[in-house]
């Protein structure tokens, strides 16, 4: 009685690449080849295949499963070609039994636990997803300061843009949605849930302000690059000085986990070199005690 790799996945009802995977981690000892140079498994090639598959399927990691087969490569080694190292013996088989007690299962059910916990998060953010749509790559914190970071804008005084001022538009835009990213990664739901509060609230002159520095160009005078950071520098002051009693910059202040200069030279990578100087004049500003 034997088979071929392929009769033996078919049998044990796995996969060819199953089998040639635990080969390569030493888990399924390599069988005897017949003289035509194609592999022989036998019964107990079977039974271990069928004792890995029972494993992995009850959840247990491919590392996890070899700790309960008590089977190592150099174990399947010095037991020679052709036949399946210690799992394959009864006596193998009755200690690896042993070391699959309750504190294997107990930890066991601990890790599927949290992944139970995991799938019913995402489920959550499929569901609202589904319910109210929105980015996909966006958790739903961050897709509020994306909304936040992109909307609210208001009516504009100038004609519509046109040629660079759309192409900055549209990288502005990007931008947005890249902190957005970002800031749902670093910090926790209710801190960017915050932010998104926060960013929602910022008045119409600011985000005008915004609008014109991310539509400067690279080559702007230095007057219009000093004459723009004072006046955003100007609005800064007053939006934080209006906002200082509100809920969420408590909360913000309150539980802060977040690396804020981190943050700051991730948004200042996509600004061209006479956006960065309005930054960094703005920063300046509002880091003076003057």
């Amino acid at each position: 009685m034997s088979w071929s790799t392929r009769e033996l996945a078919a049998l044990a009802g796995v996969s060819v690449r199953a089998i040639r995977h635990w080969h390569d981690l030493g888990l399924l000892p390599e069988p005897d080849r017949r003289a035509n140079g194609y592999k022989q498994y036998i019964g107990q090639h079977l039974v271990l295949v069928l004792r890995i598959k029972r494993l992995t399927g009850l959840g247990f990691t491919l590392d996890r499963v070899g700790e309960l087969l008590d089977h190592t490569p150099a174990g399947a080694a010095a037991a020679g070609p052709g036949t399946p190292a210690g799992p394959g013996t009864p006596a193998d088989a009755r200690a690896a039994d042993d070391t699959g007690g309750p504190a294997q299962l107990m930890a066991l059910r601990g890790e599927l636990d949290a992944r139970i916990a995991e799938l019913q998060r995402v489920r959550a953010d499929v569901d609202a997803l589904l319910r109210e749509g929105g980015p996909l790559d966006l958790t739903p914190a961050a897709a509020l300061v994306y909304a936040a970071l992109a909307g609210g804008s208001g009516p504009t005084d100038s004609a519509p843009a046109t040629g660079a001022i759309q192409d900055r538009d549209a990288t502005a835009q990007r931008a947005s949605r890249d902190i957005a990213i970002v800031l749902g990664h670093l910090a926790p739901n209710r801190q960017v849930t915050a932010i998104a509060d926060v960013v929602a609230g910022i008045p119409h002159q600011l985000r005008r302000l915004d609008r014109d520095v991310m539509r400067l160009p690279a080559d702007a005078s230095a007057a219009e690059i000093a004459g723009l950071a004072d006046d955003v520098a100007a609005a800064m002051r007053s939006f934080i000085a209006d906002s200082s009693d509100h809920a969420a910059l408590a909360e913000l202040d309150a539980h802060s986990t977040l690396d804020t200069s981190l943050v700051t030279e991730f948004a200042f990578e996509g600004l061209n070199a006479a956006q960065r100087q309005v930054m960094t004049r703005v920063l300046a500003a509002l880091t003076d005690p003057a």
